[in-house]
């Protein structure tokens, strides 16, 4: 699929090689930059708000941060 898309290698030079890894961490960086909730990145990745927070929270700018733990609770409460 990378190969069929030209996206194998980067435009780097040297050229550095992408595997699916690299694309799953673009589109979790590209969704916290668009101010999607931090819960649905997190059910789309199949993965835990806290491993988002922890290795990507430099993506998300303080009102997101903030507003984490307040959208968190709300939708537990609901559910």
């Amino acid at each position: 699929m990378l190969d069929d898309a030209k996206l194998r290698y980067t435009n780097d030079n040297p050229a550095k090689k992408r595997d699916l890894m690299s694309l799953r961490n673009t589109y979790i960086c590209s969704c916290l930059e668009r101010g999607v909730p931090v819960a649905d990145i997190a059910q789309n990745c199949r993965t835990s708000m806290q491993m988002i927070d922890k290795h990507y929270a430099k993506w998300r700018d303080a009102a997101n941060n903030l507003n984490l733990n307040q959208n968190f609770t709300m939708n537990i409460e609901t559910d």
